[in-house]
This record gives structure tokens, C-alpha cells and sequence, in this order.
């Protein structure tokens, strides 16, 4: 049930995202046609404060702009390792 919730998620929230002209569709297809690197966070990022703060631009330091008001994101670095990690695993099956 979790899988499925969590997939229910992603279709209904994540993917139709399109909060103050950022659309998470937009940055996945400038990530994949710039590359698809790894070590350029932008989706990662986006995605990580969709997910964990209802807001694209979810500040990462005490201080930052926090243009929705819900606080910091949470574990960037750690979703960044897990993030790498797992693309490590999937990038070979894709080409």
C-alpha cells in the first residue's frame, strides 16, 4: 500500500507541480537534456522540496529566503548520496 500511496503522490502532486513559473516537468527535462549528470542537483533538489516541503525552493540553511513558509529541507545532502546512488543502478538499465 505504501508503493501505491507513494506512487499516487508523485502522479497527483509532484509531476503536475507548477508553483510561481517553476514546473517540475520543465527541470526534469533540463536535467535529462543536459545530461542527465548526477552531480547537477537541480532535480534532486526541486523534487526533494516538493516532496518534503510542498515548495520547489525550500530554503537549506537557517536564515534563507523561505518563499512558503514551511521550513528548512530536510536532509538535502543524505537524499543527494541516496539520489546518486540509485540512478547509478537505474542509468545502465536506460541505455
Amino acid at each position: 500500500m505504501r508503493w501505491f500511496a507513494g506512487l499516487f503522490y508523485w502522479i497527483a502532486d509532484v509531476e503536475p507541480y507548477d508553483v510561481r513559473n517553476a514546473k517540475y516537468i520543465d527541470t526534469l527535462k533540463k536535467w535529462v537534456d543536459d545530461g542527465m549528470d548526477v552531480n547537477d542537483h537541480s532535480l534532486i533538489d526541486f523534487a526533494s522540496g516538493v516532496v518534503n516541503r510542498g515548495c520547489h525552493d525550500a530554503p537549506y540553511n537557517v536564515g534563507d529566503a523561505d518563499p512558503c513558509g514551511n521550513g528548512l529541507l530536510h536532509a538535502r545532502d543524505e537524499r543527494r548520496m541516496n539520489f546518486k546512488y540509485m540512478w547509478s543502478i537505474l542509468a545502465p538499465l536506460a541505455g
